[in-house]
């Protein structure tokens, strides 16, 4: 079982990132959140799956712990692949995700593709009480707004805000974290909004 690889990144697009380990280039399928997160790195370390069938080997790469063991937990549902996994977690955060499923909210995961409303209405229903219920078995601290814990209610609201203002919830998830940054302790929803607009 091969638990992380890390090494040079020879080849980094939305689906996949290809790293050189001691002269042998692996080839990992990704979501689009750790292609946000690994950027213009030149080495990466990543969490993996490796995803077996009849036909064929495929492994995939995860920034964190908590979005490998979600992305299992995905595929062990009925009518959710890989492929539907991977959609899923491009579409929301792994904490999204969560909250999702908490408050029985279907409709916002059929923003992932090859989700209707029957297979997330299911979803909501499995996943109750399976996936990780502490915030740094899912995201580490220093990469997620659930790291702003005692901001919690400034980040969240500027988190909608930038929904309300046409960003995905992944996307303004990532601006806020960049924001909660720069902006220092004190922040409040403004000084968070600002920053993130301004990045």
């Amino acid at each position: 079982m091969i638990d992380r690889i890390e090494g040079k990144v020879l080849e980094l697009e939305p689906t996949h990132v290809v790293i050189d380990v001691g002269g042998v280039a692996f080839f990992l399928s990704i979501t689009v959140q750790t292609y946000e997160g690994l950027g213009r790195a030149k080495r990466a370390m990543l969490f993996t799956h490796l995803y077996v069938r009849e036909d064929a080997l495929q492994l995939f790469g995860f920034q964190t712990p908590g979005e490998r063991e979600s992305f299992k937990i995905l595929i062990s549902i009925s009518g959710v692949g890989p492929k539907v996994a991977r959609a899923i977690l491009s579409s929301v955060s792994v904490r999204t995700l969560r909250d999702s499923v908490s408050l029985g909210d279907w409709k916002r995961l059929t923003a992932a593709p090859g989700v209707g409303r029957k297979l997330a209405e299911r979803m909501v229903i499995e996943l109750r009480d399976k996936l990780p219920q502490s915030d740094n078995a899912i995201e580490p601290d220093s990469g997620n707004v659930s790291g702003y814990a005692g901001r919690a209610g400034s980040v969240r609201e500027a988190v909608e805000a930038l929904v309300t203002l046409g960003h995905s919830q992944l996307q303004a998830e990532k601006l806020v974290t960049r924001a909660a940054k720069k902006a220092g302790e004190d922040a409040g929803v403004e000084d968070l909004l600002k920053a993130a607009l301004s990045s």
